[in-house]
């Protein structure tokens, strides 16, 4: 991946590989989050720029499945953050360009300065652009994914991380997505459990949450069980398959309800065929 040159960029040494926690170029605040995510390996190069002033320090983590990848690149995402175009998911945040490519991400941190030509892009877009193409193409989404409301999963609302809405000790890892309905804004969080019976554990655990904070309806049509709170906001929560969502809302309990339906239907017409496995290994990329 980190060869030599990328364009006009020369690499400046040999490339760093091995265990991602000795990355220099991963910081010490992403560093901490390798522990939730554990990547399988990782490696760093330097680059410097022959056809005009600029270095720039490339990153890249595998890790063992997509969301593992999606959650260390959206962990890291501020509200500072802005969105680069790539064919990829990206954006830029203090400097630094952060790109989340199936099992993969990449840090790229360029400096020095303007482009060169006209109309060029910026230095660490160009070379995560040349990058992101030598990656394997993911097929589709993970079904936590696939299962969101259509054109929720974006860039720059997406996520994966431990849930702290079970209360206690119990932090399953959750799919997260946010989005404005009319004036509304709504937030869901799906968590995918082995099975029914350990969804059925976390669902009544979120349920008890719910009751200790006052008064808790039954909404009979979300799943196989539902239920609507107005403590703390609008909050509704869903049984499905190994599915448990979880949704938050400054609207209406029917708007709330509504899209808790179609998270739910979603879960019903994805249930996979036999033979239909999700593939969580990656193929390995062919450079020539």
């Amino acid at each position: 991946m980190l060869t030599d040159p990328i364009g006009a960029w020369q690499r400046l040494d040999s490339p760093v590989a091995g265990d991602p926690a000795l990355l220099s170029a991963i910081p010490s605040a992403a560093q901490e989050l390798l522990q939730t995510y554990s990547p399988v390996c990782g490696a760093q190069a330097a680059y410097r720029n022959t056809a005009g002033p600029g270095e720039a320090e490339i990153a890249m983590l595998a890790f063992g499945s997509v969301l593992d990848a999606l959650g260390f690149y959206a962990a890291q995402r501020t509200q500072d953050a802005e969105q680069v175009l790539l064919t990829s998911a990206a954006y830029r945040d203090a400097g630094v360009l952060h790109v989340h490519s199936g099992w993969y991400y990449l840090r790229v941190e360029a400096v020095g300065g303007p482009p060169v030509e006209k109309d060029a892009l910026p230095a660490d877009q160009y070379l995560a652009s040349r990058l992101e193409v030598r990656l394997p193409q993911q097929l589709q989404l993970p079904r936590v994914l696939r299962i969101m409301p259509r054109g929720w999963v974006t860039p720059m609302t997406v996520g994966y991380a431990p849930t702290e809405s079970l209360g206690g000790e119990l932090r399953p890892m959750a799919a997260m997505t946010e989005a404005l309905v009319g004036e509304a804004d709504v937030r869901v969080q799906v968590m995918e459990a082995r099975d029914l019976a350990e969804a059925r554990v976390w669902y009544t655990r979120l349920l008890e949450v719910a009751l200790e904070e006052g008064e808790v309806r039954e909404a009979a049509d979300l799943g196989v069980e539902g239920y609507f709170t107005a403590n703390g906001g609008r909050r509704a929560g869903m049984l499905q398959d190994q599915f448990v969502a979880h949704l938050w809302t400054n609207g209406t309990r029917l708007e709330a309800e509504a899209i808790m339906r179609l998270v739910g239907t979603a879960i019903r017409i994805t249930r996979p065929l036999p033979g239909d496995e999700e593939r969580e290994c990656p193929p390995m990329p062919q450079i020539e």
